[in-house]
């Protein structure tokens, strides 16, 4: 009796030690299955975005949703507090569409390869400086982060007016370069005299939206007298508009704002009725040119 319960146990050990063989072959017949999944995921996503047609269809619909979001923020329909979602969802599409167009024209970052060497950590950071000075000086990088700056603090309706404003010289000449779109009626009817006077009035988009830039850098300098205060954002707006400064894609134009700001209000006014913020005002001036 006792040798047939011990041959009993042995075979109970057998079948159960069998069975554990088995179920850690089918979870390892199923992991390959799932990494192969995941990898076909990520490799028809980069086919996505890297075919031709795909990413501006990605960005078109992207500034449209820009400026979809911008109407209803401004035109409370939905509520006030659906009002401040839009609002959200703005500068969350412009911070999506500058990211994309940021990828398309420089790539990823060279992050590959990094090494803790002395020689490995200056052959990164030489990488890194050459792929971010182009980088900086686009305005897709600008808008980028005044939108992610912005979204943290209460609404600044001024900063959505170039954003919609680009996003709709983005939105109609995609519009316009699609065969399908501008067979239409509505094309032929409305939107064509639309992108007329679009390009028309391309140098005074510029200049609006150099304007709103610096018109946002004023608004939080007025709310430093509220509780809404923050000394950090104005800080990055204010460096934010140093680059721009700097930048070709802008400097003509906030130049030229720049300018009549100081020929209509700072000499004829500031200067002249308050003579001693003369030497205060060129202080800031060289710091911000420097």
């Amino acid at each position: 009796m006792a040798l047939k319960e011990k041959r009993e146990r042995e075979r109970e050990e057998a079948a159960s030690s069998s069975n554990k063989n088995d179920n850690e072959n089918e979870n390892e017949k199923d992991t390959p299955s799932k990494t192969q999944q995941n990898k076909t995921f990520s490799s028809s996503l980069s086919k996505f975005f890297g075919s031709g047609n795909a990413k501006p269809l990605f960005l078109f619909l992207g500034h449209l949703a820009t400026i979809l979001c911008s109407i209803a923020y401004i035109l409370p329909l939905f509520g006030f507090q659906a009002s401040y979602r839009f609002y959200r969802l703005c500068l969350q599409s412009v911070v999506a569409t500058s990211v994309v167009k940021l990828h398309a024209r420089n790539g990823f970052p060279p992050v590959s390869g990094i090494g803790f060497s002395k020689e490995a950590l200056a052959m990164f950071f030489e990488r890194m400086k050459n792929w971010f000075t182009p980088v900086q000086l686009s305005t897709d990088f600008h808008y980028m982060f005044v939108a992610m700056a912005v979204s943290s603090h209460p609404p600044f309706t001024i900063a959505l007016a170039p954003f919609t404003c680009l996003a709709l010289y983005h939105a109609i000449t995609y519009m316009a370069s699609s065969p399908a779109i501008t067979k239409t009626f509505v094309w032929k009817k409305l939107l064509h005299k639309v992108f007329d006077a679009l390009r028309n009035a391309q140098k005074e988009a510029l200049v609006f939206n150099a304007a709103m830039e610096i018109g946002l850098f004023f608004s939080v300098v007025v709310r430093l007298f509220t509780r809404m205060r923050s000394i950090m954002l104005v800080f990055m707006i204010f460096n934010t508009l140093k680059m721009r400064y700097k930048s070709p894609e802008s400097s003509y134009y906030h130049r030229m704002v720049w300018g009549h700001i100081d020929a209509r209000f700072v000499q004829p006014y500031l200067i002249r009725f308050v003579p001693q913020l003369q030497q205060p005002l060129a202080y800031i001036q060289q710091f911000f040119l420097r």
